[in-house]
């Protein structure tokens, strides 16, 4: 199982995994742990590393929310915002695509026309609030 966590990682990573652990970037211990994590291996050791990865950039509160719940609860609120704030509903479903990571990975160019698409679709949709363009921003003169 582990083994096939790292051909995850590998994959998702496009080789550039094992360029980092050449270039010694990440650690064999880091390493390992990722392979664990993409094959689910950690069990519920995976909530103290999402814990301890996340409070070194977030408040602990939302650390342990977020390790508890998931990425889940936080990405519906980011969807939601998203839409009320900009009206993006395609680019939305685009980007949480399945497989859309290994398009990403191995096709970038074709992953940024269809991304490109999603935008346009989302432009000339009536769903979202009204003006959703980039609001001008007033300049002052104060001469």
């Amino acid at each position: 199982m582990a083994s096939v966590g790292l051909l995850n990682y590998t994959l998702r990573t496009g080789g550039k995994n094992f360029e980092q652990l050449e270039n010694g970037e990440i650690t064999e211990y880091d390493l390992l742990e990722r392979s664990l994590q993409y094959s689910g291996l950690l069990g519920p050791a995976e909530y103290y590393v999402r814990y301890s990865k996340a409070a070194r950039y977030e408040s602990k509160i939302s650390a342990a929310i977020g390790s508890v719940v998931g990425p889940n609860l936080p990405d519906v609120y980011d969807y939601i915002k998203g839409f009320f704030d900009r009206g993006v509903v395609a680019e939305t479903a685009y980007k949480r695509a399945p497989f859309i990571i290994s398009l990403k990975s191995l096709h970038p160019e074709a992953y940024k026309k269809g991304l490109e698409y999603a935008r346009e679709l989302d432009k000339q949709s009536p769903l979202g609030p009204e003006g959703v363009e980039k609001k001008r921003r007033r300049s002052y003169n104060i001469w």
